[in-house]
């Protein structure tokens, strides 16, 4: 897969892991474009010899977004990865936020029909990636777009930052390990602690122990 950006092929080194650990479904990359404003056009005519011809030329030009993700969630993640978007202040606090597809949602998009089936009814996350650099201001308008979004549509686009910002995916749960080695197989340097994923669910096992 030839991801857009080197923080959208990180978290799909995480998505990977978190597939094989069965605490992902399933995950989709770009799975589809919405349609934010249409074409807006007019009309107009150009007199010829015998008969006047008539032309539409385009105004303003459709607008689009498309999502970097879609993530398919197991139930068994909630708590631990991620809570319901209508339930926050009653489910344990995690990264992530979930809610159960409705096919309505997309409506405006180009989604196939065979991606709908298959997250229809299921708990999924809508992400877009970012790298904590916010390069070319593209954060003001991720902003925009998921204002539009959500009140047009009733789809919430999480923002996802992938970086060693302390409150950001890795240092707040685990590093994938593909994450951790440089191309010539050293060890990155991290600002963080790093932790895998199997130490991140054994420490969030002995916080749920203690509060018990």
């Amino acid at each position: 897969m030839n991801y857009a950006s080197r923080e959208e092929r990180l978290l799909a080194l995480w998505l990977d892991e978190m597939v094989t650990a069965g605490l992902v479904i399933d995950y989709y990359y770009e799975p589809f474009e919405i349609l934010l404003t249409p074409e807006v056009s007019y009309r107009w005519n150009k007199r010829l010899k015998t008969k006047i011809k008539y032309f539409t030329s385009a105004l303003l030009k459709p607008s689009h977004y498309t999502p970097d993700f879609a993530i398919v969630w197991n139930p068994i993640a909630r708590g631990r990865f991620f809570k319901m978007k209508d339930n926050v202040g009653y489910d344990k606090e995690c990264y992530f936020y979930a809610d159960y597809w409705d096919s309505s949602m997309t409506k405006h998009s180009n989604i196939s029909q065979d991606m709908s089936d298959d997250l229809t009814g299921e708990l999924v996350s809508i992400i877009d990636v970012k790298p904590y650099f916010d390069y070319q201001n593209m954060s003001r308008l991720f902003t925009q777009n998921q204002k539009f979004v959500f009140n047009k549509f009733g789809l919430y686009v999480q923002k996802v930052v992938v970086s060693p910002r302390i409150g950001d995916l890795f240092p707040k749960t685990f590093s994938p390990l593909g994450s951790l080695l440089k191309k010539n197989g050293e060890p990155r340097k991290l600002k963080y602690r790093a932790q895998s994923l199997q130490q991140f669910l054994e420490s969030e096992k002995t916080t749920d122990e203690k509060s018990n």
